[in-house]
């Protein structure tokens, strides 16, 4: 899975954020579009977006797997537990691996790149 095809997976993905990161940060799409904000009605309310500093294409390019995507390497969550806890994150961040593409790494990846004009498809 390269370029086109990483984009097109994500496009596909079941999470909201995943698909508005996607259309928004590495394919340009305007913010303000009627899809766009519809898309953006679908995120939870608590799921923050953050903005990706520019520094880190280098070592992103370098950690790129073979399919064209990134592993999620670490995991920097507490995994929710059976009843509400403050701190607790309530996402699916599709677990940790160093040779699986995790979507949530990916698309962020992708906006980096994007970001500092080397993003390639």
């Amino acid at each position: 899975m390269r370029g086109t095809a990483v984009i097109n997976a994500l496009l596909k993905s079941s999470e909201p954020s995943i698909r508005w990161k996607t259309r928004v940060r590495v394919l340009g799409e305007d913010p303000e579009s009627k899809a766009i904000r519809a898309l953006r009605e679908e995120i939870p309310p608590l799921l923050a977006l953050r903005l990706p500093r520019r520094a880190e294409s280098d070592l992103l390019e370098e950690r790129r797997l073979s399919d064209g995507g990134w592993p999620a390497e670490k995991r920097y969550y507490k995994p929710s537990p059976k009843v509400m806890k403050a701190n607790a994150d309530y996402v699916d961040w599709d677990g940790t691996s160093r040779k699986r593409m995790n979507e949530w790494v990916t698309v962020d990846a992708l906006a980096v790149l994007h970001a500092a004009g080397r993003m390639r498809a």
